[in-house]
């Protein structure tokens, strides 16, 4: 299923400062962004106290968008036993150890690295959705590598929803047994602007606010612009086939 136009979220946000308990009218508080990587700034800015409400819009907006119901209908009912679905709920780390082992040729590589691997470029390779040129996505995570990565041999979890990458840049920062932030780990948020077409796995289902795009390895990036916002270290880059 090809689009030639991507599903794009909102860059203008209107929000009630009305109170309930009174009689006084307050005008809206209204935020108008150039473009996402000015939302994205805005949204990793560590003094904005409030992401969940402009995630509430971003959400009502893909939720109406006419391509991602299409996305939905196009992929259908998500099997229990896939690829994705054990990739999602139960092992993920592992699909993406796979990926690394035979992408290179790890003498480590076992049969059931490549059932992984296979199994799920398969399942992504055969969805009949591809992305349309310009389509932006992002992704957040933490690494003990400061600078942006230019290529990847791991699958590509992404989202259409800028909230849902900094929650999980910041879900990777944290270290369960001191309950903190990790400091040797730079939280980094990409956001990405496909180029061409790519084949994908649309992940999201009714309930989820998580809006997934996955993508297969290799792929490399053509990084364009880096700049610390609070915690962050954002990384705009073209993602290429």
């Amino acid at each position: 299923m090809d689009v030639l136009v991507p599903p794009r979220i909102p860059l203008k946000f209107e929000f009630s400062t009305q109170d309930i308990f009174s009689e006084i009218s307050t005008p809206p508080e209204i935020f108008e962004f150039e473009d996402e990587w000015q939302l994205l700034k805005k949204l990793a800015d560590d003094l904005l106290e409030d992401r969940g409400r402009f995630q509430s819009r971003i959400s009502r907006d893909l939720d109406a968008n006419p391509i991602c119901s299409a996305w939905s209908d196009a992929r259908g009912p998500q099997d229990p036993a896939s690829h994705f679905r054990l990739y999602q709920e139960t092992s993920y780390d592992e699909y993406h150890i796979s990926a690394e082992r035979v992408l290179g040729q790890s003498v480590q590589c076992s049969s059931e690295d490549e059932r992984r691997f296979n199994g799920l470029v398969t399942e992504i390779q055969q969805s009949q959705i591809s992305t349309p040129s310009g389509m932006i996505v992002f992704h957040g995570g933490a690494s003990v590598i400061s600078g942006p990565a230019t290529s990847r041999t791991r699958f590509l979890s992404t989202s259409l929803d800028p909230v849902v990458a900094i929650n999980s840049a910041l879900r990777r920062a944290f270290d369960p047994t001191s309950l903190q932030e990790d400091p040797t780990l730079t939280k980094q948020i990409y956001m990405f602007e496909i180029q061409g077409s790519l084949p994908l796995l649309w992940g999201h289902y009714d309930g989820s606010h998580e809006y997934e795009i996955l993508f297969a390895p290799p792929m490399s990036f053509k990084v364009d612009l880096v700049e610390q916002v609070g915690r962050f270290k954002l990384i705009r880059a073209l993602l290429l086939s």
